[in-house]
C-alpha cells in the first residue's frame, strides 16, 4: 500500500482546512487551493479524470497566511471563502458564478476561515478586533448578517456541527501554554454565550493538557480533539468530546498527534503527527520536518501507519481527511525544500463497505 500523488509540486495546490469540507458533486470532485507568488487561486479537480475547473483568483492581501481557506455545502455545492475582508459565495454547479456576500468592517477583519451549512443557507465568521471578536452568521440568500456573541478573546475555527448544525464549534486561539480552554460550542438555545466543553486538566492533577485542532464529528454531536505531545498533563492524544454532559474520553494516546480527522461514520479518526510516530520523543522533538498519517480506530484506539509525509512553511502541513465515503484518505506533502505542495491519496486498509459517492 502506498500513497498516490494527485497533484505536481509544481502546481503548489493544498487541501482545505480538516475541519471544513472541500468534497463537491456528491463526492466525485474535490476543491484545492493553489497559492502563487502574488495570488491565491481555487480550482475544483474531478477525482477520477484530474479535470481541473478554475473557480477563482484573488491577488495577496495583508494577511500572514496567503491561502485561500474554503469550505462546500456538501447538499447544494456552494462555496464560500474569504479574501479582501470579504466573504464571497460561489456556485459550483456554475463556474464562474460568484459573487461578494459580505463586507467586513473598516475597523476589524474577518477570520480566513468560515463555515457553511450542508444546505448552503448559513455562513458563520468571525470579525477581529484589537479588543475583541465578534461571531457573525450570515444569509447566504442576503448577504444579511446577525451577531450571533463576542468575546475578549482571539474566537475562530468556526464550523457548523453536521450532526446537529444548531451548534457551532469555535476555539479560544493562542498559545497553548496560555489557553486553559481551547474548545468552545455555541448553541442558540443550550450555551448563548457559548460554552467549553474540553476539560484540560481532568486526567492530571495539577497538570494541563496542550489542546488544539478540533473539529466536530459526522456521526453524533461529539467533537475531537488534539491533546499535544508537549503537554505537561497525560495523557496526550485523541480525544473525543460531548456537549450533552457525557464524560470526555481518550480514543487513542499518542505523544505527537497534531491535527485530526473523522470518518463519516464515525468508525475512524485519522492523524498526521508532529515528527515521525516510531521515533523516541514526543511533541516536535526530532521531527526533521516529517509528519507521517495514522489511522485510528475510534473504539479500540488502535493506530495503522498509512504513510510519511513532509512539513512545509507557513501552513503547508499534511491536513489529512477522509473522502465521503471513508474509502480514501487523501494529505497534503510538501518538497524536500519544504517549498511547494502537493496532495496525495491512500486507500483505507481497514474500508469494507458499499461506497455511496465512488471516488477512486
Amino acid at each position: 500500500m502506498s500513497a498516490i500523488p494527485l497533484t505536481d509540486f509544481s502546481k503548489n495546490q493544498y487541501l482545505p482546512y480538516p475541519h471544513c469540507n472541500g468534497f463537491a458533486d456528491k463526492g466525485e470532485a474535490i476543491i484545492l487551493g493553489q497559492l502563487g507568488a502574488t495570488d491565491a487561486t481555487l480550482v475544483k479537480r474531478e477525482i477520477r479524470t484530474g479535470k481541473e475547473t478554475h473557480l477563482c483568483t484573488f491577488p495577496h492581501g495583508p494577511e500572514t497566511d496567503k491561502r485561500l481557506w474554503f469550505e462546500v455545502a456538501e447538499e447544494t455545492n456552494q462555496l464560500v471563502t474569504v479574501s479582501q475582508n470579504a466573504v464571497w459565495l460561489y456556485d459550483l454547479n456554475a463556474p464562474g458564478a460568484g459573487r461578494k456576500l459580505y463586507e467586513g468592517p473598516q475597523e476589524g477583519r474577518i477570520h480566513p476561515i468560515s463555515g457553511i451549512t450542508a444546505n448552503g443557507e448559513k455562513i458563520v465568521v468571525g470579525v477581529h478586533t484589537s479588543t475583541h471578536s465578534q461571531v457573525l452568521q450570515i444569509d447566504a440568500r442576503t448577504g444579511v448578517a446577525q451577531l450571533l456573541f463576542e468575546k475578549p478573546w482571539m474566537a475562530d475555527h468556526f464550523h457548523f456541527c453536521r450532526h446537529d448544525e444548531s451548534w457551532i464549534g469555535f476555539s479560544h486561539e493562542g498559545a497553548c501554554a496560555t489557553v486553559p480552554d481551547r474548545v468552545w460550542g455555541w448553541h442558540r438555545t443550550h450555551s448563548p454565550q457559548g460554552m467549553c466543553f474540553f476539560n484540560q486538566h481532568s486526567h492530571s492533577s495539577g497538570r494541563v493538557l496542550y489542546a488544539g485542532h478540533e473539529r466536530w464529528c459526522f456521526h453524533e454531536t461529539s467533537a475531537l480533539v488534539v491533546a499535544y505531545g508537549d503537554s505537561p498533563g497525560t495523557p496526550r492524544g485523541i480525544y473525543e468530546l460531548f456537549v450533552d454532559g457525557r464524560s470526555q474520553r481518550l480514543v487513542s494516546e499518542g505523544n505527537r498527534d497534531w491535527h485530526v480527522n473523522v470518518s463519516h461514520d464515525g468508525q475512524w479518526a485519522v492523524v498526521d503527527t508532529t515528527g515521525p510516530h516510531d521515533l523516541p520523543g514526543k511533541g516536535w522533538e526530532n521531527a526533521n520536518h516529517r509528519s507521517d498519517v495514522l489511522l485510528l480506530n475510534m473504539k479500540s484506539g488502535e493506530r495503522t501507519f498509512l504513510a510519511h509525509s513532509r512539513i512545509g512553511t507557513g501552513h503547508a502541513h499534511p491536513h489529512p481527511v477522509f473522502s465521503p465515503d471513508g474509502r480514501w484518505i487523501f494529505f497534503n506533502e510538501s518538497d524536500a525544500e519544504g517549498v511547494l505542495n502537493r496532495v496525495c491519496k491512500i486507500a483505507n486498509p481497514c474500508f469494507n463497505g458499499t461506497s455511496p459517492t465512488p471516488t477512486q
